[in-house]
């Protein structure tokens, strides 16, 4: 049996819109890591119940980036990520690679599991509004019907309900799919109703529970007066808001350390227990209308005393937001949009931190013209590129090695980080993700990482389209510069093409050769062959100059058989030598078969002097007359 060869790293999968619970548990895993001394690497997607289901698999796309080979074990919050198909396709995928893994919150078949009791935290809940607050009729919100969690959560009341006489109606069991706005419609409709408010309305979360009482104090009712108002989880605004609620703790700091000490537990090869649950608790608040515990007002009175940091660390984070969107779309190619954000961030790394990358798909942002489902169809198995990098607050230019995520890190012993990961998507398909280190202010406050998601989102949307549009711009521009029998430049182009050609050679001091061409027997060649001949004959002459003269020369169809070329920095011997090249490549071309005739020209030129004063305009007429001597010599005979 292979010796199985420590990494020194977890690989977390996580939903960013349950933050308070994931960070919470977080410091629980960390604990264990120090004792262990292994990195955490945090996979955060963000779907959502009322979002397409297209949008939740770009932002779930991100589960799929590790390698779970690289790591020594998986923790999947199973019970949090929103989709619980993905959530166990990540913990079988993991169980087949032979890599220890632990469910959180969601039991998976044949999965080691930590959980929660929800039942002992929710049942002191209901049984403290029926026996100390006397309530008859209470209204259950709950989050998206086929919810494990919300099953059980209302099974609770109801038991509870049951055993004091009470009954939870049908009618008073609302769905909101754990969506605020949601909640606050349901609110609105309860107090518009024929039966009025309840006695209480027990939610299923926090965020729809201070959605609810949002709506209803907007409506003019005072709470806990008009009705009692219960959460679920104990998120941070819990307690900042007034009142504040009475919800329930489910402890996911011992969730967070009891998973991860089973996961290290089965990586050693320990006989450990794989199935652990751990108790929640009430948490008394004031919207149940108890107002003995004091502790709130010196929470509130902590939060005041920060409100004008967190106002101006908000105010930084839009100002960031529309600076980066700036830097995005005065971007001219990827590379000089790689250069602007890597200047930016140099500057601008307060709210992501000191270590902050960003990696993209280089040819998404190279190439605007396929569909996004032609170009992203591999996801992260697509050659990717680090765009911005960020480390110690000086960036660096990064390469990702094979099974890299964050350019060049190495893990020192003793020293534990941790990293997020979140994903860049448009729709369904991803084209790169960005990472934090440690817990930055775009984490650690009140700053939502998925708007910041959003922002850049939408500034690489806005910067693809701006693509597109230039190069439709450019395809017209072309239309109209651009012959269309020959590709050169129309006479259109001398102007504003041409003329500059020359205004640099009179301020370098340097000659510009001036050459007007025309084909010989034009008219008997379409007389004796077709107009279509003598459409290829002058395509041909096209051909012959492009391939005669330097890169730096302009040539132009200047109307009908005629051409001008203007050659920059050309001596007479270098204009003859031009003219011959392009006689010669016409005898190749009918030597050769692919002209029908054989198709002559008729060459003047004349090299400028730049302190003579002329116009271009002059040096054109004297090349036209140039050329016209020799067609005229050409035709003495005919």
């Amino acid at each position: 049996m292979k010796a199985w060869i420590m990494k020194n790293r977890i690989a977390v999968f996580a939903n960013g819109y349950n933050r308070y619970c994931t960070l919470q548990a977080l410091e629980g895993m960390k604990k264990i890591g120090s004792e262990k001394d292994f990195d955490i690497d945090v996979f955060v997607g963000y779907a959502a119940y009322n979002d397409s289901a297209d949008l939740n698999k770009g932002r779930a796309g991100i589960y799929w980036l590790p390698r779970l080979e690289n790591y020594d074990g998986v923790i999947v919050f199973s019970g949090l990520i929103n989709d619980f198909d993905v959530a166990k396709k990540i913990c079988l995928d993991a169980k087949e690679k032979g890599i220890p893994v632990v469910s959180i919150g969601e039991y998976v078949e044949d999965i080691p599991f930590v959980g929660t009791n929800n039942e002992t935290g929710m049942r002191a809940l209901v049984e403290h509004l029926v026996n100390e607050h006397k309530i008859k009729r209470a209204v259950y919100i709950g989050g998206s019907k086929e919810h494990i969690d919300t099953g059980i959560r209302q099974r609770v009341i109801e038991e509870v309900f049951r055993e004091h006489g009470l009954e939870l109606k049908g009618e008073d069991i609302y769905y909101a799919d754990w969506v605020n706005e949601h909640a606050a419609a349901i609110a609105t409709r309860l107090a518009a109703s024929e039966e009025g408010l309840p006695d209480a309305i027990i939610c299923a979360n926090d965020v729809m529970a201070l959605a609810v009482s949002g709506r209803l104090i907007k409506q003019g009712y005072k709470l806990p007066q008009a009705v009692l108002v219960t959460g679920f989880d104990h998120i941070e605004e819990s307690e900042i808001t007034y009142p504040a609620l009475t919800t329930v703790d489910q402890d996911y700091y011992t969730i967070g350390h009891n998973a991860c000490k089973m996961l290290y537990g089965i990586i050693e090869g320990g006989n450990v227990s794989t199935r652990d649950i751990v108790s929640s608790s009430v948490i008394i608040g004031e919207s149940c209308g108890c107002f003995d515990n004091n502790d709130y007002d010196e929470v509130r009175r902590v939060y005041c005393q920060s409100v004008h940091t967190i106002k101006r660390d908000v105010e930084f984070f839009e100002r960031l937001c529309r600076m980066e969107r700036n830097e995005i779309l005065k971007s001219e190619g990827y590379d000089d949009l790689k250069n602007n954000l890597t200047a930016f961030y140099k500057d601008n790394h307060f709210i992501v931190g000191p270590d902050y990358y960003v990696v993209l798909n280089r040819e998404y942002f190279s190439d605007p013209e396929p569909e996004d489902r032609a170009l992203l169809k591999d996801g992260y198995m697509a050659k990717l590129d680090v765009a911005v990098a960020v480390r110690d607050g000086k960036t660096f230019a990064g390469k990702l090695k094979r099974n890299e995520l964050i350019p060049g890190y190495v893990k020192e012993p003793g020293k534990q980080n941790l990293f997020y990961f979140f994903p860049l998507s448009s729709g369904r398909y991803n084209y790169g993700y960005f990472a934090f280190k440690g817990t930055p202010v775009m984490i650690s406050e009140n700053l939502r990482v998925y708007e910041f998601m959003e922002k850049v989102e939408q500034s690489f949307m806005e910067y693809r389209l701006k693509m597109r549009l230039d190069a439709v711009n450019r395809e017209l521009k072309d239309l109209y510069d651009k012959d269309q029998l020959t590709g050169l430049y129309n006479r259109f182009c001398i102007d504003n093409k041409a003329l500059s050609l020359y205004e640099k050679s009179l301020a370098d001091d340097r000659p510009m050769a001036v050459m007007f061409t025309d084909i010989n027997y034009m008219k008997d060649i379409n007389d004796k062959f077709g107009h279509s001949v003598g459409d290829k004959a002058i395509q041909a002459v096209a051909e012959a100059i492009r391939a005669s003269i330097r890169h730096d020369a302009l040539a132009v169809r200047y109307g009908g058989d005629e051409f001008i070329i203007f050659s920059p920095n050309t001596k007479r011997s270098e204009a003859e030598a031009a003219r011959l090249q392009i006689e010669s490549y016409l005898v190749g071309l009918y030597k050769s078969g692919r002209m029908p005739c054989n198709v002559t020209i008729s060459c003047g030129y004349v090299i400028t002097d730049p302190k003579a004063g002329k116009t271009l305009e002059d040096y054109i007429i004297e090349a036209d007359d140039v050329m016209y001597h020799i067609k005229r010599d050409i035709h003495k005979g005919d």
